[in-house]
């Protein structure tokens, strides 16, 4: 046809189709995390598709996070929250394959932390400020553990920003945290690793 680009069009496949549809109503809310869903065969005849089709579908929604699938008699497909470790996982590969260092990652939140200040500076509340001053004398209170101490500053930050009250900033930096605690285990097992072979 005439100003049509001539390109492979990939039409997606009966399971990711399917696949669509759970991963929506899930979003949606019409599942909850913990819920099951329903059998094998309630889903084919749902779906209208064969075992295989749904299995492979199942399994995508498990490889996103989800849903588990336990196996036995008291098993099958439940809804569960997606966990934000897989999520800074495969962010940090694509980040590595890209040469990100951790003081990129850092520079990150270094954008991110004093916009959240400002944005709690002006509506706090009480309640927050305490909370805060506790989350840092915690910090505080570990002393030279390097573990303890980058796990209390873990959390401080991590409040800091959530206190600010949007999801996707909260989102955005527990990412970026999650990120950064396996860039600075990797520091630490090289660190590790060097003084054992001193």
């Amino acid at each position: 046809m005439d100003g049509v680009v001539d390109r492979d069009i990939r039409l997606p496949k009966v399971a990711e189709l399917v696949a669509n549809e759970i991963r929506r109503r899930i979003i949606n809310g019409d599942v909850q995390a913990g819920d099951p869903l329903p059998n094998e065969a309630e889903l084919t005849a749902l779906f209208g598709v064969s075992r295989p089709t749904l299995r492979e579908a199942l399994r995508l929604l498990e490889a996103d996070g989800l849903i588990e699938v336990k196996r036995g008699v008291r098993g099958g497909p439940r809804v569960r929250v997606p966990d934000i470790a897989v999520t800074a996982r495969h962010a940090a590969m694509l980040l590595q394959m890209r040469g990100t260092t951790l003081e990129d990652l850092i520079g990150a939140r270094l954008i991110i932390e004093p916009a959240a200040v400002r944005a709690l500076a002006g509506r706090a509340s009480k309640r927050d400020v305490k909370a805060l001053r506790e989350a840092h004398q915690a910090e505080l209170d570990v002393g030279d553990d390097y573990d303890a101490n980058a796990h209390h500053a873990t959390l401080f930050h991590a409040l800091l920003v959530e206190l600010v009250g949007n999801q996707t900033l909260t989102l955005l930096n527990e990412l970026l945290i999650g990120i950064q605690d396996m860039e600075n285990r990797t520091v630490v097992h090289r660190l590790d690793d060097a003084d054992a072979r001193s």
